[in-house]
């Protein structure tokens, strides 16, 4: 390689790099039922933008109940509100722009999905939309969630 150059093998792991630590996902959050039944886990997404670091959490609570003859665990009721800032610099902002979505899955978890308007004093300036999966271990009752940043669009 000559002197000066960088390769493209190089710039490609970079690149990659890069794009890898623009959103990261926090590990598994997870809970099991108390003595009511109800299980509260929320997931967490990390993510840069605008070159400045945020944290995003989606909080739901569960209420489930353990089938006598079996002893398996069953998910009751899923209630949740979105999408919070749970790290960020106070000039921005980010508004729900509608209510969370949960939807029941094939494999049986429940996705809670939900865009963000982000601004920043007081402009849009763009718009994320977010993804938490939970999941139901039916032999234990315990729910793990995972949150993730599904897309950014810029407002302009």
């Amino acid at each position: 390689m000559r002197k000066g150059f960088v390769s493209v093998t190089s710039i490609g792991i970079l690149l990659v790099a890069a794009l890898t630590a623009c959103a990261s996902e926090q590990p598994v959050a997870s809970q099991t039922p108390g003595d009511d039944s109800v299980v509260s886990v929320q997931a967490e997404v990390e993510t840069n933008l605008d070159q400045n670091d945020f944290a995003f959490v989606c909080p739901v609570t569960f209420q489930v109940e353990q089938d006598s003859a079996t002893g398996e665990y069953a998910i009751q009721e899923i209630q949740t509100k979105g999408f919070i800032t749970s790290k960020g610099k106070p000039i921005y902002a980010f508004l729900p722009k509608e209510d969370a979505e949960i939807t029941l899955q094939e494999d049986g978890s429940y996705l809670v999905q939900q865009s963000l308007q982000m601004y920043k004093s007081n402009e849009e300036s763009a718009t994320l939309s977010l993804a938490a999966k939970f999941t139901l271990n039916a032999e234990t009752g315990e729910i793990t969630g995972v949150a993730s940043l599904v897309e950014v669009q810029d407002a302009n």
